[in-house]
């Protein structure tokens, strides 16, 4: 797969990500919009009703006081003649007929369908006919019409009088104060069975404000008392408001709902689930993308790993097959000097040999994940004395030197002989290849206890690591810039070779280092009690 490929995939992958996002966050705002309307629409149904409730219970006690006060006149009234005086007329406009038949019912007990006859006689008198017109009408004459008649004429008298009073209750409730027309007992039930036929059945609190927005009442519970009415959580009803009149004239109830979700608290709801969800989801994406772009590079480094590498050990057994055929003859092998050169060509291109083949060691171990370890207990400065020996010599041949102190005192150490020896050497080639070319090779060699620890340093007066990468040099394939030299070759295995091993053996390993004054690579390794 191609890194074009990869960086495609996730683009296409990112821009999934962000649409489902969006998605995701219209569908929650929908969501909640229509839990809010639905709220709002239910609680205004509820409201509507209690109002209606609280004006329909105004109207009844009212009735009642007055009606109870006026017993005396309705009792002379059902006792008074059969018939009534010519001279005084009931006319009943139509702009008098605050009773209407429910009311009727309530009272008297009886419905409009059951007196027909005074009905139809009270709607002809609507319209401006007198009961003796009527009679005059029909005709008739006989003792079964005049004693109709004079029924209803104590029916519309009863029902100038019950209009006398309706109307007397309607302009006295207009003068009563709100608490005194709304019983705030009753305006909690009501408000609660209204809420609970509607299906809200959740806590509210309320505060009942008069006609001129003051406070009159606030109902309230100890849990809330830190609740703020806001536009969210709060309904408004007005009250005893008739068709034609102003919102600003009549009293109101607000009614609020504090355990009503605000949308903040509906995202939270349904975001943090989804949220965490996508959000597995795009790390589980990216990671399995980004394992796929290090496969990627790791295949394309072991191909050219395995193309460099033949190369490379090519020319070293080129030269050798070459020194060899060359020392077949009989004529060369007789000159001392040409014998030796060929040995000196024969000893070095077999130690580049035996490089290249650790290099292909190396390789292998970070291939498989996992360095096999043979843990022994070892003596440190054992280890540090035959390596020295053999860069002493090195440092040397440069016009250099390598400076040994082994400070250090407890010096055994459970660890990987042959891996440990190869990670001191790894420090030891690389102080080589990067020396600079103008200055003596020195190299330094200490080993020092701190705490339970022993410390091996190896220091050089190369051409340094720059601060920005002191941190990567030991990730595998990572090599520093190292400006105008191009004469040092490697993969960028060798320090995330030690570093690995270091850390398979319980140690661990940091630079310091300065450009243009050199290095300092510090390993530290546990310490162990020698068996005696």
């Amino acid at each position: 797969m191609k890194n074009r490929i990869i960086g495609i995939l996730v683009v296409l992958l990112m821009t999934a990500f962000v649409l489902l996002f969006v998605v995701q966050v219209l569908y929650i705002r929908k969501v909640y919009e229509a839990k809010d309307e639905q709220f709002n629409r239910l609680a205004k149904v509820a409201l509507s009703r209690v109002s209606a409730k609280l004006e329909l219970d105004e109207m009844r006690v009212c009735l009642y006081e007055n009606l109870m006060s006026d017993s005396t006149d309705f009792a002379s009234t059902l006792e008074a003649p059969t018939g009534l005086p010519q001279s005084h007329p009931h006319n009943i406009s139509a702009s008098r007929r605050i009773f209407n038949e429910d009311i009727f019912a309530g009272i008297w007990g009886h419905s409009a369908d059951s007196l027909p006859v005074e009905w139809l006689v009270a709607s002809q008198k609507a319209k401006g006919n007198t009961p003796s017109q009527l009679g005059t009408t029909h005709k008739s004459t006989n003792t079964a019409t005049r004693l109709q008649m004079s029924q209803l004429g104590r029916y519309l008298h009863k029902r100038e009088l019950l209009n006398e009073v309706i109307l007397r209750t309607l302009i006295e409730s207009e003068f009563k104060s709100t608490k005194q027309r709304i019983k705030v007992n009753r305006l909690t039930e009501t408000i609660r069975y209204e809420l609970d036929e509607v299906g809200l059945k959740t806590a509210f609190l309320y505060k009942l404000y008069n006609a001129k927005g003051g406070l009159e009442y606030f109902e309230t519970l100890p849990q809330y008392k830190n609740v703020k009415p806001d536009k969210n959580n709060t309904i408004r009803q007005y009250l005893f408001l008739c068709e034609n009149d102003s919102p600003s004239e009549a009293a109101y109830v607000d009614v609020i709902f504090p355990e009503k979700q605000t949308y903040e608290e509906t995202v939270c709801g349904f975001a943090i689930p989804v949220g965490i969800s996508a959000l597995v989801l795009l790390v589980l994406t990216t990671w399995t993308v980004y394992i796929l772009y290090k496969k990627q590079v790791f295949a394309q480094t072991k191909t050219d790993f395995i193309n460099n590498m033949t190369h490379e050990l090519k020319t070293p057994v080129s030269s050798i097959s070459l020194a060899s055929q060359m020392m077949r003859d009989e004529a060369i092998t007789s000159n001392p000097q040409t014998m030796s050169r060929l040995l000196g060509v024969i000893s070095s291109e077999t130690q580049r040999l035996s490089m290249l083949i650790e290099k292909v060691l190396q390789f292998s171990l970070f291939e498989d994940k996992r360095i096999k370890l043979k843990m022994q207990e070892v003596d440190a400065n054992e280890i540090i004395l035959g390596v020295a020996e053999v860069y002493s010599f090195k440092a040397q041949q440069t016009g250099g030197n390598l400076d040994l102190d082994l400070e250090a005192e407890d010096t055994w150490i459970l660890a990987d002989e042959m891996h440990l020896t190869n990670a001191i050497f790894n420090l030891l080639e690389n102080a080589v290849k990067y020396r600079q070319p103008d200055r003596k090779l020195m190299l330094a060699i200490h080993s020092r206890n701190v705490g339970k620890k022993i410390e091996i340093v190896v220091q050089d007066n190369g051409i340094g690591i720059p601060p920005e990468s002191q941190n990567k040099i030991f990730k595998r394939f990572y090599r520093v810039h190292t400006g105008n030299r191009h004469d040092v070759k490697g993969f960028g295995l060798g320090l995330a070779y030690v570093h690995m091993v270091l850390q398979e053996m319980g140690g661990s390993i940091r630079a310091e280092s300065k450009v243009g004054e050199g290095t300092k690579m510090i390993i530290t390794l546990p310490n162990i009690k020698q068996n005696t």
